[in-house]
């Protein structure tokens, strides 16, 4: 399952990075290096859609490996310190998400990166803000913001600006986004783009993507699914359902490799309730199905109303499968959290099946047992959160 986090990153990674990494002004860049890449799908974004001369990713964990092997990417299984040959390499574009947090001596750190940049290069950084940590904050991301034992500091805006100060860079644009800070670092004045139709852009590389896949199975499955998503986004639902081809593949390929049969779910439902891990439910179905499911639902329905009993079995298939994910790993699969509210909304008007309610019956069991589902946090999380943090020896800025 060393796969695992690559496809969380399809499933809420790559949407939200591209929306920034689309702000800059990547006409120009030649050489983009990502710091802490994972198995390299942003990466392979940015090498697919800007013709980049050099990509290169450092990410010193297994999955660096893994991505290495099936996207055929310049990813280096070690830390930047350690690998001179990069490090006399300039960079067009540096960017390292959700990895500040992760390193003891951030000054240090944003240091580092600055040396690699070329002249007129841009530093894209990301880190949990802790202006997020309220105690109506949503309980999936305040565990990943938080992470105790795992992230070494919180920072707020002024202590993220002094840093990127004193790290030496003139051009400080800093911003909110969600849970997360987005700090674009600069030596010189930069321009930054408007927000773009990223939608379109994501469906432009899932596009190449369908025209040369992967070698991997599961990868390939994955691009499928988040192709046929990225249509309903796009506003191009009916597109999907025009294209018999793809669903028809998908449906193929959840049978060979889940034994998920598209047109029995209840048969599976059992068994994906039954899952008492991630990596249980990563071997069941791709992370992204529930929101496949979600999108398909309305390509065949008139005026984007789903109404037939098929599309009831299929949001209920969907809001077993979130509540499941939730249930074993609510830290990592917390983006289903919005899913199933709008999920929920939708089934209040829909009327149930024989199917579905079997299906109903086996979520309505889990639900009980999530307890961030439950009513909201006390008034002193606040509180609980510092005493946790300092008893980790991280710290809040």
């Amino acid at each position: 399952m060393l796969l695992i986090h690559h496809y969380f990153e399809l499933v809420n990674g790559l949407d939200w990075k591209t929306a920034l990494l689309e702000k800059l002004p990547h006409q120009s860049f030649k050489a983009v290096m990502e710091v802490g890449c994972n198995v390299g799908i942003t990466l392979d974004y940015c090498q697919t859609q800007w013709g980049l001369e050099k990509a290169i990713g450092i990410e010193p964990s297994a999955y660096g490996i893994v991505g290495r092997q099936i996207l055929d990417l310049a990813i280096h299984h070690d830390v930047l310190e350690n690998l001179p040959e990069v490090r006399n390499t300039p960079f067009d574009l540096i960017f390292a998400t959700e990895v500040l947090e992760h390193v003891p001596a951030p000054l240090d750190f944003i240091r580092l990166l600055r040396s690699n940049l070329a002249p007129q290069g841009v530093l894209l950084l990301t880190t949990p803000r802790s202006a997020f940590l309220k105690p109506h904050a949503p309980a999936g991301e305040l565990y990943a913001a938080l992470s105790p034992g795992s992230h070494y500091f919180l920072l707020s805006e002024q202590k993220l600006r002094a840093l990127a100060h004193e790290a030496g860079f003139s051009f400080i644009h800093i911003e909110p986004f969600g849970m997360t800070h987005v700090a674009i670092l600069a030596n010189t004045e930069l321009r930054l783009m408007p927000h773009l139709d990223t939608e379109a852009a994501l469906l432009a590389y899932y596009r190449k993507k369908q025209a040369a896949p992967p070698k991997d199975e599961r990868l390939k499955l994955a691009y499928l699914l988040h192709y046929a998503v990225c249509l309903g986004k796009a506003g191009q639902s009916a597109d999907i359902a025009r294209q018999t081809t793809l669903t028809k593949t998908i449906a193929a390929r959840l049978l060979a490799d889940h034994a998920l049969d598209m047109n029995h779910l209840d048969a599976a439902s059992e068994r994906i309730a039954s899952s008492t891990s991630i990596f249980d439910l990563g071997k069941q179905i791709p992370f992204n199905l529930p929101f496949y499911l979600y999108w398909q639902t309305f390509a065949s329905q008139p005026n984007n109303q789903p109404v037939n009993p098929l599309a009831t079995t299929s949001l209920e298939f969907a809001r077993l499968i979130c509540l499941t994910g939730l249930k074993v790993d609510f830290q990592n699969l917390f983006v289903y959290h919005d899913l199933l509210n709008t999920i929920d909304t939708l089934l209040k008007n829909m009327q149930q099946t024989p199917i579905s309610l079997k299906i109903r019956q086996h979520s309505e069991q889990i639900q009980d047992e999530i307890p961030e589902l439950k009513p909201a946090p006390p008034a002193n999380l606040k509180a609980k959160i510092k005493s946790s943090l300092k008893h980790y020896r991280s710290a809040w800025w």
